[in-house]
């Protein structure tokens, strides 16, 4: 199966979330594939592999759906921070954000992360 793993409209479904629910297909495409591109970097590999030649593993798959809704949640909110200040004091929040840790993905791909190659080459010379 190529990508995108999910769809928007999987994502409009999995999602309880008014903004996302009423989100553009053509923006839901874009927060699916960065979902997608995180989830390749974090695993080390792309699922094109023989053994996924079938389907996307079911995990991978909510990983790519709960990391799409968070970007798209994320993307929507990016404005909505309140500050004030007090004298020589400041401070900046925002209730809206959810943090990508909070999304228990590592427990999702821990199984299909793998070793990345080393990137250096070491040639030991001797003489004969």
């Amino acid at each position: 199966m190529g990508r995108p793993w999910v769809t928007p409209k999987e994502v409009r479904e999995y999602s309880d979330l008014p903004s996302i629910q009423s989100r553009q297909d053509e923006k839901l495409e874009k927060d699916i594939q960065r979902a997608e591109s995180y989830i390749i970097h974090y695993c080390n590999h792309d699922f094109s592999d023989e053994k996924y030649a079938g389907d996307i593993p079911k995990d991978v798959r909510m990983a790519a759906l709960l990391l799409a809704e968070h970007y798209a949640y994320s993307k929507q909110n990016v404005e909505r921070k309140t500050s004030e200040s007090f004298d020589d004091y400041s401070y900046t929040t925002s209730d809206n954000q959810i943090e990508i840790s909070t999304l228990g993905l590592e427990t999702l791909l821990a199984q299909f992360v793998e070793d990345k190659a080393k990137e250096r080459f070491m040639m030991k010379l001797r003489k004969l």
